[in-house]
């Protein structure tokens, strides 16, 4: 699920959202487009029908116009510096180092949400609420529909949420997010634990 939300949370910023010509919707691109470096703090919350509310996972991101960017998700790191690909796992101290092999982003998995356009069909539902369905004949374990809400005052992401294969609502929300007009460069420099387990896969 972790990887999934990582990949989620890259939708936004590396595929100028969605589509439809929205005053609402094109507002939040332009506010995210007028700065170098975007930053932002999130709240994945699954809920059951059943149990309620059953798992919580906070985060934050630091992405780059560039493509580079640092996303941690509960424990678990995701840091793209323009080179190399890492991803860290507290939980067993292991670092997964990969050379992407498009210069940008690893695998389908990740690749969708940086051609969103391609992958889903959108509708405005409301003045601040978008529908992306997939699209037909699209293969992938990606989700068949997204919800996006948006916050019309102030031109800021609201919320995601779509329902996963559990049947259970996911509902990303965002906490806080700005624009900087410049990157911090040591935002995207690795630093993990010396103790760290490194694997290698280039």
């Amino acid at each position: 699920m972790k990887t999934f939300l990582y990949s989620l949370v890259l939708l936004l910023f590396q595929s100028n959202l969605v589509r439809p010509q929205s005053d609402a919707l094109e507002a939040v691109k332009s506010k995210f487009s007028n700065g170098d470096c975007s930053h932002f703090e999130f709240a994945n919350i699954i809920e059951s029908k059943i149990f309620g509310v059953i798992d919580t996972i906070h985060g934050s991101a630091y992405i780059a116009q560039d493509g580079r960017y640092k996303i941690e998700i509960g424990s678990d790191v995701f840091l793209y510096d323009g080179s190399l690909l890492y991803t860290y796992f507290l939980e067993t101290n292991q670092l997964i180092i990969e050379k992407p092999d498009s210069g940008i982003l690893v695998s389908d998995e990740i690749s969708f949400v940086i051609k969103l356009d391609e992958w889903y069909d959108s509708k405005a539902n409301s003045k601040n609420s978008f529908a992306l369905t997939k699209k037909e004949g699209v293969k992938g374990d990606i989700p068949d529909s997204l919800e996006l809400i948006t916050n019309i005052a102030d031109s800021s992401i609201v919320e995601i949420r779509y329902i996963d294969i559990n049947e259970d609502l996911n509902r990303v929300k965002f906490l806080s997010q700005k624009t900087d007009l410049s990157c911090s460069a040591k935002g995207f420099e690795p630093d993990f634990p010396d103790s760290v387990e490194k694997v290698k896969l280039y």
